[in-house]
């Protein structure tokens, strides 16, 4: 492989990483970084509570129900507490089974669930304050995309997912910061983390897909444990010859991921999800919107449908074309257009197995083709509906609800999070937890919020 194609070799990357975690302080932090970790946040208790209730969980709680230990963190949604690592775990895929969590603006990568779901766990463990859980979050955020900026797109060509791969160092720095290690110790953490970073985008419409992603918190949480307790590893884990961007990635660029060390966070690149399914089908689902919404386009009146896409982001882990589950809809393409036409909506209800499998609902999804545009960049669509009455409308979207141009507002998140805790939370349950999660810099006590949800 070409020099040229990996970029940064000679960086001490996971040094200046664990540097930069250790010593970030909230003075450091600008406000409106703050306020970005509380809306993610918000998002995540939001999702995972709602994730919860898959039976992806439940399954996962059956495993651990015999083989817990020491009640030291909550299972979201229960009144029952385990052991960190195993809360740590659960609540992570919890939080991604629904796929309906953030994500990044620039690659593919959910950057809160695994960071969100170790700060909780080590959080309520230690009893720390809300103001150093956010500090926590907003340090193993920035790592974790950071060391994804650097890999991506090579990494996620090669079949990687990034959450579960990123988002174990990310873990590790969160629950390291809380852990308060040293330099050198998050650099041993972070050396575990490189050896426990996997995830396969092979299982992207399957629950081995929030499985992996739930590993990664908890493997991030054990990789902080174990370095508090003086287990060591290679400190140059990352950027070594035989480190983790070398295994991962044919092309990187490890300059991305201390460029601005400090300086940008990447916490504010972060985008909040308002529809339950893989990011690249939002563009068409507003497109669909706009042409039911504009154009009085019914699912009756159409004979054929046609989007046009950026290339890459049709491929066989987004656009599953005859999906038979609900978790299989969220990654078929087909189905996010057609149920958004025929429902005029695209939340939890229109990627349930029954709906999926509803046989009204295949035609139309047969009648609808992607095609990739060279042309179009990332979170744009071209729509163009053939009528049976010979006519033909054409919609084009730009800026999808959600995007960093077009963001979902504090109160857009508030009623995503209602949306998702209905009939499980009560509404004044639901209104107490929001205004401690919005004013989570003066908890004492991380414990006595986790208790609310």
């Amino acid at each position: 492989m070409d020099d040229d194609a990996r970029q940064g070799r000679d960086i001490e990357v996971t040094r200046l990483l664990a540097e930069h975690a250790v010593r970030l302080v909230h003075a450091d932090v600008p406000p409106a970084v703050v306020d970005e970790a509380k809306r993610a946040l918000v998002d995540y208790q939001g999702v995972a509570l709602a994730g919860s209730r898959e039976p992806l969980i439940g399954k996962l709680k059956r495993v651990y129900a015999v083989r817990g230990g020491a009640p030291e963190a909550r299972l979201i949604g229960e009144d029952r507490k385990t052991d960190a690592l195993t809360a740590a775990f659960i609540n992570c895929a919890s939080g991604h089974a629904l796929d309906f969590d953030d994500t990044h603006a620039d690659f593919f990568y959910h950057g809160s669930v695994p960071v969100a779901a170790a700060v909780w766990s080590v959080g309520e463990m230690l009893r720390a304050s809300g103001r150093d859980v956010l500090l926590a979050f907003v340090a193993g955020w920035d790592v974790g995309a950071r060391i994804a900026r650097a890999l991506n797109p090579s990494i996620y060509d090669q079949g990687w997912q990034n959450t579960p791969t990123s988002g174990t160092f990310a873990a590790t720095v969160a629950a390291g910061k809380l852990l308060r290690l040293d330099a050198d110790q998050m650099r041993h953490a972070l050396g575990m983390a490189a050896s426990q970073a996997s995830g396969s985008r092979q299982n992207h419409g399957s629950m081995g897909k929030p499985f992996q992603v739930g590993k990664a918190a908890m493997n991030g949480v054990l990789a902080a444990l174990a370095a508090r307790e003086g287990v060591t590893s290679s400190m140059v884990a990352i950027e070594a010859p035989l480190g983790f961007a070398m295994l991962t990635a044919r092309t990187f660029d490890l300059r991305r991921a201390v460029d601005g060390l400090g300086d940008r966070f990447e916490l504010q690149r972060n985008m909040y999800k308002p529809y339950a399914c893989c990011l690249p089908h939002h563009a068409a689902i507003d497109a669909m919107f706009a042409l039911r919404h504009e154009h009085g386009v019914m699912p009756e009146h159409v004979e054929r449908i046609v989007c046009q896409m950026p290339a890459g982001t049709l491929d066989a882990s987004t656009s599953i074309d005859e999906p038979s589950t609900g978790l299989q809809g969220k990654f078929s393409a087909r189905h996010s257009a057609a149920v958004a036409l025929t429902d005029d909506a695209a939340g939890l209800a229109q990627y349930t197995d029954e709906r999926v499998r509803d046989a009204r609902l295949a035609p139309l999804r047969r009648a609808i083709d992607f095609v990739a545009d060279k042309t179009l960049e990332r979170g744009q669509c071209i729509a163009e509906a053939k009528l049976r009455d010979g006519s033909t409308v054409s919609v084009r979207v730009d800026h999808p609800r959600g995007q960093l141009a077009n963001p979902l507002s504090d109160e857009e998140l508030v009623r995503k999070f209602c949306a998702n805790v209905g009939g499980i939370l009560d509404a004044g349950r639901q209104t107490r937890a929001l205004q401690r999660l919005w004013a989570l810099e003066t908890a004492d006590d991380i414990a006595e919020v986790a208790d609310m949800l």
